[in-house]
């Protein structure tokens, strides 16, 4: 369930994406001139959708790249906003907004809450919706099947006889695959690639208004017999939700500082980076700074004389582009391009390349943002441990630490697959934030890079962690397999 945390995290962050905006405006006119949030909510919830199609069709920076269809777009969900309008039904005008934002198959799209309002809309939606489970995880696992990968002790599934690892085989009526193909992710989180949205879907289809029935044959471990079951839904607190929630630690939970670090046995370092910005993010208080504190944690490492350093960005929420390429300095010795930053030009098709200065003025024209030395460089073994959580700039990181000679990518999953540069956004009805990406990372061929394109993208790992059964169930037992994962490949790098 969405909580009150959880809300004023996303406040924090939009706001402060607002700050940041109206702070960067060009020095001069040859300048860039990047394009600014409006306020739409003074309209009717259609004329809203109305301009929010027409602004996001002259900003949005990957329309060719997805083959965005925006008039389709429009056609296809303006009744549905307008007929909710004209019910007052509030809960039916949230749906669409959330819906149409997953059509764009990117995590830099998506709908946020502004005040208490909209987010007990949608926090009321999800309990209506959602607030019921059935005491499993389901997961999907190496092969094509569906697991149970945890079973609450006391939960209706546990009541049936149901044991972890359970195959399921049939949900309702259907084969497992086809039940999983017919379950909606429309609470789940924009998803970028086709992975994330069968992850979602595998969430979601296992939860059910409280007090819902549904059918489930399923096969428990070293069993031969199948077995059938009608569960009830109870209220969890949305305790599976929580338990498989990937998105980043924007929707987690910032911690109070960015970095954490320590050293483990056997001589390994181990650094975590949440996010590439100084904490807390928005008042008027004191700020640290995360590089000082990556900086401080790469020195300590050097000073220990470590044998090899864990980077692990798994739920990064990403951040500043600067600031990216300073934390990669800690393992280049040479200085390597990192991106070229390439906006649209708001309500034209073309676009420019601009590099912003240390004020938020864009006024180096296409100039690339370079991944510059620090003053100390680690030049042994790194591995950096990413999932699907990992988005933005923690993208960036994985594909830095990926592309060195001494460094390898673990993980489950690919990254994100959202690293355009956001972002743009519009205030709705009822206190509904829209946001979007207005600028594109190109490669040093100025190709679009890491963003997805037809469900495929991300950073890919180049030590895969299977979703095997077994993994899957220790996962959820609290086991950490892709550090355990991250360290064994390390021990084969030092060799």
């Amino acid at each position: 369930m969405e909580s009150v945390k959880l809300r004023v995290l996303v406040l924090s962050a939009v706001l402060f994406a607002c700050l940041w905006l109206v702070g960067t405006s060009p020095a001069r006119a040859s300048a860039y001139t990047p394009p600014v949030p409006e306020d739409l909510s003074p309209l009717s919830w259609t004329q809203a959708f109305d301009s929010l199609c027409t602004k996001m069709a002259g900003e949005y920076a990957f329309t060719d790249w997805r083959s965005i269809d925006f008039p389709g777009l429009r056609a296809k969900y303006r009744p549905i906003v307008e007929r909710a309008e004209n019910d007052g039904d509030e809960t039916a005008y949230y749906l669409a907004l959330r819906a149409f934002t997953q059509e764009f198959q990117d995590g830099h799209v998506y709908l946020a809450p502004w005040g208490d309002e909209p987010a007990a809309i949608m926090e009321t939606t999800e309990e209506r919706l959602a607030g019921g489970g059935f005491g499993l995880i389901a997961t999907r696992v190496s092969g094509g099947g569906v697991i149970a990968s945890w079973v609450d002790p006391d939960g209706p599934a546990a009541q049936a006889g149901m044991k972890v690892g359970a195959r399921l085989l049939f949900w309702n009526g259907l084969p497992i695959q086809a039940a999983l193909a017919r379950a909606s992710a429309v609470l789940g989180p924009s998803a970028a690639t086709q992975y994330r949205v069968g992850y979602e879907k595998a969430r979601f289809f296992v939860r059910a208004p409280i007090g819902g029935l549904r059918t489930v044959v399923y096969r428990n471990p070293r069993e031969c017999t199948s077995v059938s079951a009608i569960l009830q839904a109870v209220a969890d607190g949305g305790e599976t939700l929580n338990m498989t929630d990937d998105r980043s630690v924007y929707y987690l939970g910032l911690p109070d500082e960015a970095v954490e670090h320590w050293i483990l046995p056997g001589g390994i370092g181990y650094v975590r980076l949440y996010i590439e910005e100084d904490l807390p993010l928005a008042g008027d208080g004191p700020r640290t700074s995360t590089l000082e504190l990556f900086r401080a944690a790469m020195a300590d490492f050097i000073s220990a004389g470590v044998s090899g350093i864990v980077l692990d960005v798994r739920n990064n929420a990403g951040g500043s582009d600067l600031m990216a390429t300073q934390i990669l300095g800690s393992f280049y010795a040479a200085r390597t391009i990192y991106e070229y930053q390439n906006f649209r030009l708001p309500g034209t098709d073309h676009f420019e390349i601009w590099v912003g200065d240390d004020f938020g003025d864009f006024d180096r024209p296409g100039e690339a943002l370079w991944i510059e030395p620090a003053p100390q460089v680690y030049a042994g073994p790194v591995v950096c441990l990413a999932n699907n959580g990992t988005i933005s700039n923690g993208e960036g990181l994985a594909m830095g630490i990926k592309n060195l000679p001494n460094g390898r990518l673990v993980g489950m999953e690919s990254t994100n697959g959202s690293f355009g540069l956001a972002g743009d956004m519009a205030l709705m009805p009822l206190g509904f934030i829209v946001k979007w990406p207005f600028g594109q990372s190109l490669d040093r061929f100025r190709r679009v890079q890491i963003d997805s394109r037809m469900g495929k993208g991300g950073v890919t790992p180049e030590v895969w962690v299977p979703w095997t059964a077994r993994n899957a169930i220790a996962l959820y037992a609290g086991e950490d397999v892709v550090l355990k994962a991250g360290l064994a490949e390390l021990a084969q790098m030092r060799r």
